[in-house]
């Protein structure tokens, strides 16, 4: 079994995502933990609010990647649609309306609308991305493999490479100031 992303709401409440675990949900500060569905196709979960979250499967089948989204906090999901046949490998929001989802192939999407619609954008990068993290909604890191790193500014509308001085598979991109 692999857990492969963490995130809290408040102290006490929060999620860990894995491929074979699903979604546990913590309401008190990761004492215990209770199992939610998407065991099986969960890989990456964020949230954006108690009810509100986002996950991605990092696998693909014959429509592309798969995008999820619960509003009842994680107990059900829906799937989205987003306009990609990418394995979609993260899943990121700085705001509950402004979030990107990435994968192979250099594939980046963008919301600004809390996920009703997502948009592609072009990274000048054919790489498998494995995460994003960015500090406003303008301002934003994406890395991925053979030590890929690109940088926006203006919300994702333009990418510049950045040199990591390493052949290694980023997996995972913060700042804390």
């Amino acid at each position: 079994n692999r857990l492969s992303s963490v995130g809290f709401i408040t102290p006490q409440q929060g999620w860990i995502a894995g491929s074979l675990d699903g979604v546990l949900w913590t309401v008190d500060g990761g004492k215990t933990w209770i199992r939610q569905s998407g065991k099986g196709w969960t890989d990456r979960a964020v949230f954006t609010s108690p009810l509100s979250g986002w996950s991605v499967n990092g696998g693909a089948d014959s429509l592309g990647g798969i995008l999820m989204h619960t509003e009842d906090g994680g107990r059900t999901w829906t799937r989205q649609p987003v306009d990609s046949r990418a394995t979609l490998h993260f899943v990121s929001f700085i705001t509950p309306q402004s979030g990107w989802v990435g994968g192979d192939g250099g594939a980046m999407l963008h919301t600004d609308d809390g996920g009703k619609t997502w948009q592609e954008q072009k990274t000048g990068a054919d790489t498998l991305f494995n995460s994003a993290f960015f500090v406003t909604p303008q301002t934003g890191w994406a890395v991925g493999t053979n030590g890929v790193i690109v940088h926006t500014q203006d919300g994702g509308r333009n990418w510049k490479k950045q040199n990591s001085g390493a052949d290694l598979w980023l997996t995972s991109v913060a700042f804390t100031d």
